[in-house]
């Protein structure tokens, strides 16, 4: 039986929170990038906990969740550009 489970997204104070958590760290140079990216991404706790857990450097874990990011936001971008070209030929 498939299951389908709505899961809310991260916001940037959770985010933080994960970083905390995984990494022991409460600042870094690129969590003001990530927390301009992170509403517009659409990404859930669990899909950024995965990249932190990528590595015990931060530098490297919080560039693959930057990274994760900048991809999910090209994604939606390009997913609701479909939308609207859909909406406005009808």
């Amino acid at each position: 039986m498939d299951m389908h489970i709505h899961m809310s997204y991260c916001t940037s104070e959770g985010f933080r929170v994960l970083v905390y958590n995984y990494l022991g760290i409460k600042e870094h140079k690129l969590l003001e990038e990530i927390d301009g990216l992170i509403q517009s991404a659409e990404a859930t706790p669990a899909s950024l906990a995965e990249g932190l857990l990528k590595s015990d450097d931060p530098d490297v874990a919080i560039g693959e969740v930057l990274n994760f990011l900048k991809q999910q936001k090209i994604k939606k971008d390009n997913e609701d550009k479909i939308v609207e070209e859909t909406e406005s030929s009808v």
